[in-house]
Order: C-alpha cells, then sequence, then structure tokens
C-alpha cells in the first residue's frame, strides 16, 4: 500500500513538471502496458541534479533552474514542438515511449510507420493459478514504405501469382528506415538500431496530411471536427458539402488535415451505431426519449405476422395543443415521396393564425389501401381527443375515400385541386394544342362564379378543341369534389389554393429525401417542427412590433389593423384596395331589411412565375345583399365563406350604407394576434441524440470562445496575448483533467497546480523550478525539485498525507525532507524499501 502511495506522489510530481512518462496506459492499438515489481519500478523515477552556472545561483540565492528553449517547427498540422530524432543508445522505460516519439518525428518529416514485429515473454504473476501475463521484450517499427511488395495472394488454400492489371498498388519501396528496441537488464527499453534515411521516396512535412494515421489521431484529437460533420449530416448536408465548408474555414483543401473519406467513416460510423440493433429499433427508441421528455409525444405503431414493421403514426406535444386552435381544416397528403423502404411519407397538415403551414401529425405507410388509411385515421383520431375536423383535403385516392367515409363521416372531403392540375400535363400532353387547352382550362376551373357557369364554360372547352378523354370525363362526374364553384361555400382556411399545397409539399424537402432511414424521418420531423415553431414565434414577435400603416379610410381596414396578425390584415388591406375597381351598377330592395347590390368588378389574375396578382381588363359582375336589421352582408364570391376574410364587395356595401361598425360573425378568432394559444407554450420536442451533457457544454464553450479569433485578428500583439493565454490555459486545463481523472479512479494522490504540487491532506509544498530535456544518452528524464525546508516537529506527511509515525516512516521521510537533494532522494528509496518489507 504505501509503496504505491509514493508512486503516486512521483506520478504527480512529474505530470506538474510535464513529463509524459507513459506506464499506465497502452497505445492506440491496445497493447498494454508492462508491469514491474518490487524494486524495479522505482528505477523509472530517478531525478538527476544538474545545477546551472553560479550567476543564476547568486540571483535566485539559492540553486534555480531553467527550461531550454524548444525548437518549433512547421509542419502541414501547423507550428509544432520539435520531436527529436531517434538514435541508438537512448534509452526510455516503456516501448509506448519509443513509438510516439517515432511517430512524432515521422509526422514532422512527412513519412508513416509501423509497428512490425517483437518477442513476447510469459511473464508468471503472485497467484500462479489465476493466469499469466505476457511482457514485450522487443520491437521493430520501419517506414511504411519498408520492404517490397506483395506479388502473391492466397486464394482456396493455394498460391496464385498475380501478374499484369491484377497488380495492386503498393507504397512499399524497399525503404531502408527503421527503429529497433530492446529491454535490458534494468527492464528499460533501449534503442539498438536506428536508420534515418529513406530511399526510393521523398518525404516532406507536407505529406504528413496523407497518413492514415496522422489523419485518424487528428479526429480524435478534436472532436469538435466530428461534431461539426454530425450536424452538416443532420441538417441534409453530403459529406462533399461539409468537407468543402471545412475546406473554406481552413483557407483551401491544401491545409486540411485530413480527406473527404476520413468524413463519410465518420459519419456512417455515427449512423451504423445508432442503427445497431435495426433502423426500426432505432426510430423506436427515439420515441422512447421523446416520449420521456414529453409524456404528451404520441405515437402507435403495429406489425405484420411476420413482425416486421407495417405501419407507424406519431403526433408531438406541440402538434396536438396546437389542433385545438386549428384543427378545422386539415390537409392530408401521402403523396411526398417513397423512402428506401417503399413506405410513402405521409402527414397532417394545418394552417395557423399567420397563414403558415404547421404539422398536424407524420405517418410512414406500408400499403395504399383502405384497411392501412383507417388504422391511421382511427389512431389520429384518437390521438386528438376525437374531434374531426370540420373539411379535410386530400388526393384522388379512391382507397382513401372509403376510410374517410368509415372513420370521419361528418367531416367535408374534398380533393386538392393542385394534384389535379399537375397530372394535366400527363394526360393531356400529347394533344396538339395542350398549351391554349391547358389555358382555357384553367379559366374555366377558376373563373366560374356558380356551378351552372361552370358546367358552361366546361363544355365551351370540349366542343371547342375536341376533346374525347376518358379522364376528363372521370373529373367532370366528380366535379363536385374539387371545382372551387362547388366548394367555396365552405371554409378551407386558404388551403384549397395552389400556392398553399405547393407550401405543404416543400414543407420537409430541406429536411427529407429518398434514402432517408426510418429513424431519420422522426428527426427531420422534430427539425421541421423546430423551424416551423421559429418561424412563428418570429411572426408573433413582427405582429407585436409592427403595426402596417393603413391604406384607404374604411372603417373595416382600421378595425382589423388592432384585432388581425399582420399576415391577415394584408390581406383585408388588400381587398379594401381592390375597392377602387369595383363599380355599382344598380341596386335593389328585396324585402323591407334585405338590399341587393349588382357589382362589377376587374378579374385578378397570377401570370406563371409571378409573385402576385395583377389586373386585367377583363370584367365580371357580382351579387351582394345587406341586411338593415342584422347589419350583415354577403356576396356570391363567397370569398369570406372560404378564406375568413371579408370581400371587397363586402366592404363597398358597408361603405355605401355608411355603416362604420363590423359585426361580431365577421371577426375570426383563428386570425387574432390577442389571443392567448396554448400550443405556443409548449416547448418543441427535439430530442438529439448525440446532444450529450458533454456535447452541450461544448456548444456553451463554443459560444463563449468563438467571438475571441475575430477580434485578437484584428492586430498581431492582440493575437499573440490570445495564443501566451491559450498555452497557459491548455496547461491548466491539463492539469485539472488529470486531477479529475485521478479522482474517478478514488485514488489517494497529490493534487496538483499550475506552480505547485501539494499533499492531498495538508501536505509539504513542493515547487517545481525547472524541467530538463531529454538527454539523447540519457538513461531518464532528468527532474529538478526545490523542496523547501521542513520542522521535524510539524509533522510532515508521507503516503498521501497521514500525518503522525506509521512504523517510523513518516519521520524519516521528514529528515530526508530537511536535507540535501540526494538525502531527499536516498529518503524516498528508504521509505520504498521498508514499505516493501512491511507488505
Amino acid at each position: 500500500m504505501l509503496i504505491s502511495e509514493i508512486e503516486g506522489i512521483s506520478d504527480e510530481i512529474s505530470d506538474e513538471i510535464g513529463d509524459e512518462i507513459s506506464d499506465e496506459n497502452g497505445d492506440e492499438n491496445g497493447e498494454g502496458s508492462r508491469e514491474v515489481e518490487g524494486e524495479e519500478e522505482e528505477e523509472d523515477f530517478i531525478w538527476r541534479y544538474e545545477p546551472q552556472s553560479s550567476s543564476d545561483e547568486e540571483e535566485g540565492g539559492e540553486d534555480c533552474f531553467t527550461t531550454p528553449k524548444k525548437r518549433m517547427v512547421v509542419t502541414a498540422y501547423g507550428e509544432e514542438e520539435e520531436v527529436l530524432e531517434l538514435k541508438v543508445g537512448m534509452v526510455f522505460p516503456c516501448w509506448e515511449e519509443i513509438e510516439e516519439q517515432f511517430r512524432g518525428y515521422a509526422k514532422q518529416k512527412g513519412f508513416g510507420i509501423a509497428r512490425r514485429c517483437g518477442t513476447v515473454k510469459s511473464v508468471v504473476g503472485s497467484d500462479k493459478e489465476k493466469g499469466i501475463g505476457k511482457e514485450k521484450r522487443n520491437c521493430l517499427w520501419t517506414c511504411e514504405c519498408y520492404g517490397v511488395p506483395e506479388r502473391r495472394r492466397k486464394a482456396s488454400d493455394s498460391l496464385h501469382e498475380v501478374i499484369g492489371s491484377g497488380v495492386r498498388k503498393s507504397k512499399k519501396c524497399q525503404c531502408p528506415v527503421h527503429v529497433f528496441a530492446s529491454v535490458n537488464k534494468l527492464g528499460e527499453w533501449v534503442i539498438r538500431r536506428a536508420v534515418m534515411v529513406h530511399e526510393n521516396h521523398h518525404p516532406t512535412p507536407s505529406k504528413s496530411r496523407i497518413i492514415a494515421y496522422n489523419r485518424k489521431k487528428f479526429l480524435r484529437e478534436n472532436p469538435h471536427v466530428l461534431r461539426q460533420a454530425n450536424v452538416c449530416s443532420q441538417s441534409g448536408m453530403s459529406v462533399a458539402q461539409t468537407y468543402n465548408l471545412m475546406a473554406v474555414q481552413r483557407n483551401g483543401r491544401g491545409r486540411m488535415p485530413f480527406l473527404r473519406k476520413d468524413l463519410n467513416e465518420v459519419v456512417a460510423k455515427v449512423r451504423k451505431a445508432r442503427t445497431s440493433g435495426g433502423d426500426a429499433r432505432a426510430m423506436f427508441d427515439y420515441f422512447k426519449k421523446m416520449k420521456a421528455d414529453n409524456s404528451d409525444f404520441f405515437h402507435v405503431y403495429r406489425q405484420d405476422a411476420k413482425g416486421m414493421l407495417q405501419d407507424v403514426l406519431w403526433v408531438d406535444a406541440r402538434s396536438r395543443a396546437a389542433y385545438e386552435e386549428f384543427g378545422d381544416v386539415v390537409c392530408f397528403d401521402s403523396t411526398y415521396l417513397t423512402n428506401k423502404y417503399k413506405m410513402p411519407f405521409a402527414n397532417f397538415v394545418g394552417v395557423n393564425h399567420h397563414g403558415q403551414s404547421i404539422l398536424l401529425g407524420c405517418a410512414l405507410v406500408s400499403h395504399e389501401n383502405s384497411d392501412t388509411f383507417e388504422w391511421i385515421f382511427g389512431n389520429w383520431l384518437k390521438c386528438m381527443g376525437g374531434k374531426a375536423p370540420i373539411g379535410i383535403l386530400t388526393d384522388q385516392d379512391p382507397a382513401m375515400r372509403r376510410a374517410l367515409r368509415t372513420t370521419m363521416s361528418n367531416t367535408c372531403h374534398r380533393w386538392c385541386i393542385w394534384h389535379i392540375l399537375q397530372k394535366f400535363s400527363r394526360k393531356l400532353g400529347t394533344h396538339v394544342e395542350y398549351p391554349d387547352l391547358k389555358v382555357d382550362l384553367e379559366r374555366a376551373i377558376y373563373d366560374s362564379l356558380t356551378c351552372d357557369e361552370f358546367e358552361l364554360n366546361w363544355a365551351t372547352v370540349m366542343e371547342r378543341y375536341q376533346v374525347d378523354d376518358d379522364w376528363l370525363e372521370g373529373l367532370y362526374a366528380e366535379r363536385n369534389m374539387w371545382v372551387p364553384a362547388y366548394v367555396k361555400h365552405l371554409f378551407w382556411a386558404g388551403m384549397k389554393t395552389t400556392q398553399r399545397v405547393e407550401s405543404i409539399n416543400s414543407f420537409f424537402d430541406q429536411f427529407v429525401h429518398k434514402h432517408t432511414h426510418l429513424y431519420e424521418f422522426v428527426e427531420a420531423y422534430c427539425e421541421a417542427m423546430e423551424a416551423r415553431a421559429n418561424e412563428e414565434s418570429m411572426a408573433d414577435t413582427s405582429t407585436a412590433r409592427n403595426i402596417r400603416q393603413i391604406v384607404t379610410c374604411f372603417p373595416a381596414e382600421e378595425l382589423f389593423q388592432k384585432l388581425y396578425t399582420d399576415a391577415k390584415f394584408h390581406e383585408v388591406q388588400r381587398e379594401c384596395s381592390r375597392v377602387l375597381y369595383v363599380r355599382c351598377l344598380s341596386k335593389k330592395m328585396l324585402d323591407e331589411s334585405v338590399e341587393e347590390y349588382e357589382l362589377e368588378d376587374r378579374v385578378w389574375i397570377k401570370p406563371k412565375h409571378a409573385r402576385k396578382e395583377i389586373v386585367t381588363k377583363h370584367k365580371t359582375k357580382f351579387v351582394a345583399t345587406y341586411n338593415y336589421v342584422t347589419k350583415e352582408a354577403s356576396c356570391d364570391c363567397k370569398h369570406f365563406e372560404c378564406h375568413g376574410i371579408m370581400c371587397r364587395h363586402m366592404i363597398l356595401v358597408y361603405d355605401l350604407n355608411n355603416q362604420t361598425g363590423i359585426p361580431g360573425k365577421y371577426i375570426l378568432r383563428r386570425w387574432r394576434k390577442d389571443v392567448e394559444r396554448k400550443h405556443t407554450k409548449v416547448r418543441v420536442m427535439y430530442h438529439d441524440p448525440l446532444k450529450t451533457e458533454v456535447v452541450c457544454r461544448y456548444d456553451k464553450l463554443m459560444v463563449l470562445f468563438e467571438p475571441l479569433p475575430s477580434r485578437a485578428a484584428t492586430y498581431k500583439e492582440s493575437m499573440d496575448v490570445v495564443v501566451e493565454i491559450s498555452h497557459l490555459l491548455a496547461m491548466r486545463l491539463d492539469e485539472k483533467i488529470a486531477m479529475l481523472d485521478r479522482k474517478r479512479k478514488n485514488e489517494d494522490v497529490v493534487v496538483g497546480t499550475p506552480s505547485s504540487v501539494c499533499l492531498e491532506k495538508g501536505g509539504t509544498k513542493l515547487t517545481p523550478l525547472s524541467v530538463v530535456q531529454l538527454q539523447p544518452i540519457g538513461v531518464r528524464r532528468t527532474m529538478v525539485f526545490d523542496f523547501p525546508q521542513t520542522n521535524e516537529d510539524e509533522g510532515s506527511c508521507a503516503g498521501g498525507g497521514v500525518s503522525g509515525s506509521v512504523g517510523g516512516l513518516s519521520s524519516s521521510f521528514a529528515r530526508g525532507l530537511s536535507g540535501s537533494f540526494n538525502d531527499r532522494i536516498d529518503a524516498m528509496d528508504a521509505i520504498a524499501q521498508e514499505a516493501s518489507m512491511i507488505e
């Protein structure tokens, strides 16, 4: 026990002065270090007293020592401390240090090394029945170009000559560079042979960036690079785009310390680790974590007879809360894309108070049949508390139509006109006059105000172009499912328009693609939710801070400026400004309280690729009514009934009657900005499995340090300050991490500070004054300390700060500290011997 305590003190002192003795840890290949019992282990910790000139002694009043200046060299990885060349006769405490120094030297010169072979000796432990350990006795390291190319390969237990184009490329060119070391009688590793002159190839420092070991070591030592690669991968960037981004940040590919294939391996390794139990299992694990974050997260799935995943549905807590406000109209789209598993990605989408699309649930379905859709719709309604929407928009799938009749019998079901118009080119593209036919068909669809007018216009187009198509006949037979004249009397919150459905289809474009894995669909859903929630929050802030100025004197504009969100007030303002193009042709009383107005208006169209509607010379007529008793107005354009916004015809009627008040039925709660909504208080549940505590701390530090480089780069002097402090910070950080690592192992060892090494429990303070560089022919690293004088009566402690006398050890150690340096070393040796005798 006491020997280990003294060894711990020695280790602590070595750490404090920067000595990097590798007596516990193995190399990157998992090789373990040897263990030396008894007094042999003390040989690794011999301190040599080497004073400097007398002038230094006079200045300090006692023996003072300084650290020699270390030479810096420029490599492909920047400016680094020079690593000495290995020479015959150099001695190291373990073979790991030899390999570390050889790799550092090779990195600076621009070549790679390999550990070729070595002799292993069996070592019997103290307990023969518990096993036998193994210990390296010698080892050979060579340049990676050492040897000759392999020209034979083994196949089916026979050797075949590899000739012609079948010869593989090889970097082996008989380069003689190698280092051989073996263990001496003292258990130390001695360099026996060292050849450092390359042949048949010319390594340069710039070539070190293509050495595989250096590239992988850089990625291991710089986890922020891996973090950036994973973040870019999650955001939808390809590996090539990520690598290009990093290259730009480092001023060119020539300065990149790794290759693009290394990033490919990193991203693939993370993905493989997350899907080690299967892609579906990774998705369900993600569901569980989301459920743990918020119990309102809903998910359900079912499997087929073989236990394979069949269908899955999920809805997050924020979507469930938003459905209470905006669940009156929903669009269900299952045509977005098909992923690598041939499972269509379906989604429920609604419209919020800013007119923005919001997610209300997602599903992956295996088959697009009635049974599947009934399962999806039934579980979605169950998630939403059994409250069905007033209207739902879907595509023309007949299986979906049958499922809706079963699950949502009271919901008004309509087809999405956008999906129908997208099929025009595929179904009618072979017609000789297709461009003109398409224009006239769209006019008949959009410009027809009544059902009779649509039927007349449709018949005229069919007759003019002599169209005889079964698909068009089927559409005409189901015209009540999609033609605006047949559905505009119902509220659709603007979702039936082409622009709205295009927005829905582009909802996931930046988050998913056809190669997206199952678990990535859920993450993409959460990312889309986060993006939409952020847009909604920004719109709320903008609406609260900024007020759009009125452009007319109509009472409706002044009222809705105070009540509606900015996006919806802009729609009201657009209708007010277009009143200029409306003219009253005549009016008549229908009864004692209702008056009818015949109005003439210009036709507004939106040209292809245009962002705004423009007015045309074409005119059309509308009929509006006004009730003098109820103060209510209506118009056959049905703009308010369909979109929830008063039309310009109603605004004109109120102005003609000098009506300054607007009935409450025309002020919809879903568009108001002064309403507190439940879903805005629900945090967006975006669980990032890579967002560990370490990553969170890293992100916090990045926010703290990110502004420093740009500020420090202003002047060279300011940059030098940051560089100097960063070196000191790195030293302090290494010491702190080492201390925490030892504390985690529950070892009773010395706790260090940048300027001193103190015993953990009030022991003697040891002040390191210098570190002397390893000499080429030296046996060990030379370390010099200044031990302050200690009074024996104070009871100086050894072995982890145990005060008093334990078998006479503490007094011996105290006497050693009060004497000369050699006396101190002899005292520690005596302590070790006495401790071994006690044990």
